[in-house]
């Protein structure tokens, strides 16, 4: 049994309408974004303490996340305080440099956070030099022990 695809729902919209469309979800993904960077880099401040979790291997995403793994680069998951990062297409080089950080005996800490382009960065702090991680996907999430929502997206409002 097959199932036909949906159509897209933009395709009934004028090509004004498709504009302001992809502008809102441009803008709705922009502001998202600064208040994930916003609330990584109060935790940098905090110098917040990393529990690296799991990463994905090859062709494999985490659990309840689309984020999938490549021969070079793989989906990770960590805890970062009360919060829950998973980022997509990081080094399987820095992630392994990083697991081997945290099961040593000094903690290893969120010292830095921003955007290089496209990419995250986080940097991380432990025993030996400091960490330089890229990401190009991120999602900041409170933990599913806390209650509510996992992660907070914004509302669109559409205007017009």
């Amino acid at each position: 049994m097959t199932s036909d695809s949906l159509p897209d729902p933009l395709d009934r919209l004028s090509r004004v309408e498709r504009y302001r469309w992809r502008r809102n979800a441009r803008t709705a993904e922009r502001a998202h974004e600064a208040e994930q960077l916003g609330a990584l880099r109060v935790l940098a401040v905090d110098r917040t303490e990393v529990h690296p979790v799991v990463a994905a291997g090859p062709g494999r995403s985490l659990a309840g996340s689309s984020f999938t793994a490549s021969p070079s680069a793989g989906a990770v998951e960590a805890i970062i305080g009360e919060r829950r990062l998973v980022a997509g297409r990081v080094s399987r080089a820095a992630w392994a440099t990083l697991m081997a950080a945290a099961t040593g005996p000094e903690p290893v800490r969120l010292v830095g956070a921003g955007r290089y382009g496209p990419y995250w960065t986080l940097i991380f702090e432990g025993p030996g030099a400091r960490l330089v991680v890229l990401a190009n996907r991120l999602v900041l999430a409170r933990r599913a022990s806390q209650g509510g929502s996992d992660v907070s997206r914004p509302v669109l409002q559409l205007v017009g």
